[in-house]
């Protein structure tokens, strides 16, 4: 029912879906006619939401592949896919660009845009696909590693019309490129809206949709700050640092398949056998160690200002310098020392907020395995732009 809902929907929206068994051999984009399960999704910062009239990615002969919700929010890089393409038609050439037209709440202003891939992101792009990478998945039996692919383009619609394009799969996700859209001068009547509403003209339209809750948060720090335009250009920015995780008892072992995410949307595991040589700013990570027949889990969330700041100064005059970000573990397993060290500066985060889970054979069976948290009373802070 849900395959027959799907395909309904796009074909009344007149969106053509298009297999591998089928190529034209005078096809378009020829170089990126290599098939592989894919799908769109689209999203936008948690604080500042937008809505889609359409967004749809371009692929094999004048074929189109639309996202079919309308709310995005989220988050940087969280746009899912709206169904397996293997519920579909199987396999498909890969997209070579996207058109897009959204309501931007932010700025109270309509973008779109028609992107057509550059021929360098569409050689990034296939070789990310061959390439592949390892995704490690806990077993009763132990770890197993076994060979992933990508299986989203992610739409991510910032204020002031720019468009983030990321590649993203199980435990993993890739920012590719930035896109800039340009302001569309419409009337309501233009933008035909598949619901009904008394707006008479665009202004009328933000200034209805506006009034609900959901949009306060947004206003206020808007209403106080403005709206944060060039913290997205340092969330994009990217370090030669790679992450350590130091014991003091050495005899922990660390779980080998642990996970860190960025400002810049990427998601990364240790052990996925991706050599990055680059990483943009930190802003958390998970990771569990065991200490004999005890399981630790640590959960390490990194403060915004914190962050903005040390990495700005670390590298102020040190662009090209190796750095590394350490968190070190005392033997008690509750006391942390967190600092990015480039060149002989250290630069400590004291504001890391972090909770620790512990499971011993003993407390296996109980509900509750918290064992340390350093913000108790309070939520976690997350990335004004995230």
């Amino acid at each position: 029912m849900r395959v027959i809902m799907i395909c309904v929907l796009l074909a009344l929206l007149g969106f053509n879906i298009q297999s591998c068994s089928s190529k034209n051999k005078n096809e378009s984009h020829k170089d990126m006619t290599d098939c592989y399960v894919w799908g769109p999704g689209a999203c936008a910062p948690q604080m500042f939401p937008a809505e889609l009239r359409y967004a749809y990615f371009l692929f094999g002969e004048k074929k189109q592949y639309p996202v079919v919700y309308s709310m995005i929010g989220g988050g940087i890089a969280t746009g899912s896919s709206n169904a397996s393409l293997d519920d579909l038609d199987g396999k498909m050439p890969l997209p070579y660009g996207f058109s897009a037209l959204w309501f931007s709440y932010a700025d109270r202003k309509v973008y779109g845009g028609d992107i057509l891939f550059s021929d360098e992101l569409k050689s990034h792009i296939l070789e990310l696909f061959k390439t592949g990478y390892i995704r490690t998945i806990e077993t009763d039996d132990g770890f197993l590693h076994e060979p992933s692919n990508y299986t989203t383009y992610s739409l991510t619609m910032l204020p002031g019309g720019r468009v983030l394009l990321h590649l993203t799969g199980p435990g993993r996700k890739v920012y590719l490129k930035t896109f800039q859209c340009r302001e569309m001068n419409v009337t309501i009547e233009e933008l035909r809206l598949p619901y009904v509403t008394d707006a008479k003209n665009v202004k009328e339209f933000f200034d209805s949709a506006l009034k609900y809750d959901e949009y306060a948060p947004m206003l206020a720090y808007i209403k106080e700050h403005g709206i944060p335009t060039k913290l997205w250009d340092r969330y994009l920015e990217r370090f030669p640092y790679e992450i350590t995780i130091e014991f003091e008892d050495d005899q922990t072992v660390i779980d080998p398949n642990y996970g860190y995410n960025f400002s810049n949307g990427e998601l990364f595991f240790s052990d996925d056998s991706i050599k990055v040589d680059s990483l943009a700013r930190i802003k958390d990570i998970v990771f569990a160690w065991n200490v004999a027949d005890t399981v630790y889990t640590g959960y390490f969330y990194f403060n915004e200002d914190e962050v903005l700041e040390y990495f700005d100064k670390a590298y102020r005059k040190k662009q090209g310098q190796k750095g590394e970000f350490v968190i070190k573990v005392s033997k008690y397993n509750n006391w942390f020392d967190i600092f990015l060290r480039v060149g002989d500066k250290e630069y400590k985060f004291e504001k890391t907020q972090i909770h620790v889970f512990k499971v011993t054979p003993e407390n296996k069976n109980d509900d509750d395995h918290l064992f340390y948290w350093n913000y108790r009373g309070e939520k976690i802070k997350r990335y004004i732009g995230g």
